[in-house]
């Protein structure tokens, strides 16, 4: 009797976990359409002045911000009492402090702006330059999904294509292979034409974009090898013997004024809440 509870209950989680993924995967699509509508529009929920809440996330919409897609396209923001938010343009890495720091400035009537940023692009930036005043509010991840991909383990003197903020950091890790700046807009096809050997990834995003474009090339998509930069250590085809700790990876980050009023705070809560 309890083997049968316990497997109707796996049963009914699988089901609601492939519900949940199915959602998320609709709701990316529609989230998009409608955050490319709401940079072009000022506002969701209309209405003149400044947004209750303005958001800089530093990515195209894509599985890591499930939570703000599924907020989006369900209304949840509403529900929670945001009836304006604004999403700003994408911006050059590095920039995403600077451009919540300059919206604030220019709004001061929007009660919190927010942004997204990995850890390691936040804290040199707010160091170089504390009269951003912003502060980290929320972790996006409780492990990074930082990764190299590649079709075939790595040999000395491969050639790895990063992001030109990770290159130091993955030198660090890979120092038999070769670590270079690479476009981040061709990377998923540099790998799989062979420009380079492996490339910076994120289990969020580009494996699963990988495994398609394999699939749409005739390739087997279980030949993607994919090494989570936390586990490199433990891997049986890398002797550097430690793992490194990247901690939470991305942040979610506010703009001082939204700490500092009850009202305010409750804006910047709802946000966090609803996402």
């Amino acid at each position: 009797m309890l083997h049968r509870i316990l497997r109707q209950q796996a049963t009914n989680t699988a089901r609601s976990k492939r519900h949940g993924i199915l959602h998320s995967a609709s709701a990316l699509g529609r989230a998009a359409v409608r955050q490319q509508n709401v940079s072009l529009s000022t506002a969701v929920g209309g209405g003149g002045g400044s947004p209750d809440v303005a958001v800089q996330l530093d990515y195209y919409m894509s599985l890591q911000f499930a939570g703000v897609a599924c907020a989006l396209v369900d209304d949840i923001y509403r529900s929670k009492g945001i009836q304006t938010l604004h999403f700003l343009p994408t911006c050059p890495v590095g920039h995403e402090a600077a451009r919540v720091r300059a919206f604030q400035n220019d709004n001061p009537g929007t009660s919190a702006t927010l942004g997204s940023v990995e850890q390691n692009i936040f804290v040199p930036t707010l160091r170089a330059d504390p009269s951003l005043n912003v502060t980290a509010v929320a972790a996006m991840f409780r492990r990074s999904p930082l990764c190299v991909a590649s079709l075939a383990p790595l040999k000395e003197g491969d050639a790895i294509g990063a992001h030109e903020d990770t290159v130091e950091l993955l030198s660090r890790i890979f120092p038999k292979q070769n670590v270079v700046a690479s476009p981040r807009g061709t990377k998923n096809t540099d790998l799989l034409n062979g420009t380079y050997q492996g490339i910076q990834a994120y289990t969020t995003t580009e494996v699963p974009a990988l495994h398609r474009l394999m699939s749409g090339r005739g390739m087997d998509p279980k030949d993607l090898r994919f090494q989570v930069l936390e586990d490199v250590g433990a891997a049986e085809d890398h002797d550097s013997g430690t793992s490194p700790k990247l901690g939470y990876s991305q942040m979610i980050f506010a703009a001082d004024e939204a700490l500092q009023t009850a009202d305010r705070r409750e804006a910047a809560r709802a946000f966090l809440d609803a996402t």
